[in-house]
């Protein structure tokens, strides 16, 4: 019997060694494994790579064989994309896919000459990215490059080659504004196969566009304008430091689009009515414009606060037109019917918007209606002595125009029936 006792002892103590060594073998496999997959990664990025992968659910492998398969070189910015990534792309998204954008990207930033010159977090968070906004995932980046390449084979200034893009993006797409469009926040596939987009749409054609040749780009926007009378979404593109906006619409130039003026009268302390850019990087702020998309589950996307940049830009821009003396301070009036007498209970609140003979637009906004008081009326720099037009939408629904002559004087008044047929 104690002879017995001392072989259980002894079998005991064997299984508890065995157990204990596969236990630290165990352990050792895992911390090697673990040490293999993060060589090469920032620790800025382990945590939040570890947490993506955490919530990757079944698609762990797909993102652990893409943070394996990447070159050294090109394994930050893999982690980068990693770290940040939405929890519904981190469930489907594939190593193919991630793999093929990064490589895409560095290959624009390695071919056009301001490739070298964009700092790591820009190219990052502004260029890398493999989606704009919340639109469905495409795997636009090698069409892109080579359809839009032709504007930098020969040009090595990237402001030059921005031009040169947006001044062309219509002609190549083919894609133009409509309402009609299937949905706001279309992708590229979806607006080329239409020929129509909003302007969430365009923009992220545009990105996708100068994305495609290593130019930093982000989409801008807001939930609401400072006067409640709907959203917009636009681009800045970063050049020599700098972020400078633009749309798809507006085909030349930059920091003079349409809507400079409403963006001045943005409330940064506001987020309803901030001016808001898209981070891929997670950031505190959301980018509430996505909530606005029916049907469809919400994908969380980031933003910064860039409504200060805006209140500057018009502040310089009035004064610049003011110092020039060919612009007018005009108050615009809509009366409700034909023949209604200039008083505040006639008064009707419409939104407009405001273009030369060029079509360019040139600002828009909401006029007051008897709620207001009599002196609030609806104002904008003009130019003087130019035939203008305004279009807007009847409150039955009808889309009119009124056309009007601004004159010499430095202030005018212009007032009109929303129901005039002129």
């Amino acid at each position: 019997m104690q002879s017995l006792n001392k072989i259980t002892t002894g079998l005991r103590a064997l299984i508890f060694y065995i157990l204990l060594i596969l236990s630290w073998y165990s352990f050792a496999h895992v911390s090697e494994n673990k040490q293999t997959l993060y060589s090469g990664i920032s620790e800025v990025y382990q945590h939040h790579v570890a947490k993506t992968l955490e919530l990757s659910q079944g698609n762990r492998a797909q993102l652990v064989d893409a943070l394996q398969q990447v070159p050294l070189a090109h394994k930050n910015a893999m982690a980068f994309l990693i770290a940040y990534m939405p929890v519904q792309d981190a469930v489907n998204i594939t190593a193919q896919e991630l793999l093929d954008n990064v490589a895409w990207a560095y290959k624009a930033k390695e071919t056009f000459p301001w490739g070298k010159d964009i700092p790591e977090n820009i190219f990052f968070n502004d260029v890398l990215p493999y989606r704009s906004l919340d639109e469905v995932r495409d795997n636009w980046r090698a069409h892109f490059y080579n359809l839009f390449k032709q504007f930098a084979v020969k040009d090595t200034s990237m402001l030059s080659v921005f031009l040169n893009v947006k001044e062309h993006i219509r002609d190549v797409v083919g894609v133009s504004y409509n309402t009609e469009r299937e949905k706001a926040n279309q992708n590229a596939t979806e607006s080329m196969r239409q020929g129509k987009a909003s302007c969430t749409g365009l923009a992220i054609l545009l990105n996708d566009a100068l994305r495609a040749l290593c130019i930093p780009t982000r989409l801008v926007g807001n939930y609401n304008w400072y006067d409640d009378r709907g959203n917009h979404t636009w681009n800045e593109v970063w050049v020599h430091s700098a972020w400078l906006v633009c749309e798809y619409t507006t085909p030349k130039g930059y920091n003079d689009t349409w809507f400079i003026e409403s963006a001045g009268k943005a409330n940064p302390k506001d987020l309803e009515h901030a001016i808001l850019a898209v981070s891929y990087r997670i950031t505190k702020i959301p980018y509430t414009p996505i909530l606005l998309w029916d049907d469809q589950k919400p994908i969380m996307v980031h933003a910064i606060n860039v409504t200060d940049q805006y209140i500057k830009l018009a502040h310089q821009k009035y004064h610049d037109q003011v110092a020039s003396n060919n612009y007018a301070s005009v108050s615009i009036i809509a009366l409700k019917k034909v023949g209604d007498s200039l008083t505040n209970k006639n008064r009707a609140s419409i939104s407009i918007d405001i273009f030369d003979e060029q079509g360019k637009q040139l600002g828009g906004g909401l006029t007051a209606d008897s709620s207001k008081d009599l002196n609030n009326t609806f104002n904008m720099l003009l130019p003087k002595n130019k035939k203008l037009t305004a279009y807007y939408v009847t409150p039955d629904g009808r889309e009119n125009t009124y056309h009007f002559h601004t004159n010499n004087k430095a202030t005018q008044v212009i007032y009109f029936s929303i129901n005039d047929k002129n």
